[in-house]
């Protein structure tokens, strides 16, 4: 079983000032044009330690952009000659794809459907 990298550095003691040395060493080389191993050796650091702490930063950048996002919403009214629906909700994506959702949901329910389409942080 791998353990997750970031719950690995988190469970190491190392300092904060270490954290901050590794991510403004990290951010000095993405910032260049060198290769990782020759900037490595030019500053006399240990290659698989930075391409470690490399992988930490990367791995909770991802996390980051990967938290749900609050995506906004238009009401759209729909003309018809029917009286006006109140028992459903459709919610629409910009691809077309519509989600019926009766009003008499659970709440526990709503967050088993949002999840199962994607929405992790309902």
């Amino acid at each position: 079983m791998q353990t997750d990298p970031i719950e690995q550095a988190d469970k190491l003691t190392i300092s904060s000032h270490d954290k901050v040395k590794w991510a403004e060493l990290i951010a000095q080389w993405e910032n260049g044009h060198e290769r990782q191993k020759a900037f490595c050796a030019r500053l006399g650091l240990n290659h698989n330690t930075f391409t470690y702490w490399r992988g930490i930063f990367l791995a909770k950048n991802r996390q980051a952009k990967n938290k749900t996002k609050f995506i906004p919403i238009a009401i759209k009214e729909e003309k018809s000659n029917t009286v006006f629906n109140l028992d459903k909700l459709i919610l629409e994506n910009s691809n077309g794809f519509k989600l019926h959702i009766p009003l008499s949901i659970s709440r526990d329910q709503l967050k088993d459907l949002l999840r199962s389409v994607g929405w992790s942080h309902a």
